[in-house]
């Protein structure tokens, strides 16, 4: 029971990454799981393999969670201040105070704050 929660941990992980993790996937999954936690290379994850993995892949979830919150978060902020609705916003589409606010977020400094600039 406890292998299969770590899959399902794992799998939100790795789907993250553009993989498919489908029913085929499950011994690619559990070969992944032990080749990263299983710590004396028996084939298993003994106990304390298993509590280190587990902790492991929460801070991972946590970790995933809290960037598909700030990528939300400032989504809204480009969808709120591009009034041509082309994907960008300049300097001319929000209040110069928070214009001055989000400079930094323009690293390629062309004037606008591209979606690929933002912060991952």
């Amino acid at each position: 029971m406890k292998l299969m929660i770590l899959a399902l941990l794992l799998g939100g992980g790795i789907a993250a990454a553009d993989v498919d993790h489908g029913p085929a996937r499950r011994p690619q999954l559990r070969q992944l799981i032990l080749e990263r936690f299983d710590r004396n290379g028996d084939g298993r994850l003994e106990p304390r393999e298993r509590r280190q993995a587990a902790r492991a892949l929460r801070k991972m979830a946590r970790r995933l969670a809290r960037q598909d919150r700030r990528q939300a978060r400032l989504g809204k902020v480009i969808q709120k201040y591009d009034l041509n609705h082309d994907g960008n916003v300049d300097a001319g589409e929000m209040p110069p105070a928070v214009g001055r606010r989000l400079r930094h977020l323009d690293r390629n400094g062309d004037g606008w704050v591209d979606p690929q600039e933002m912060p991952r």
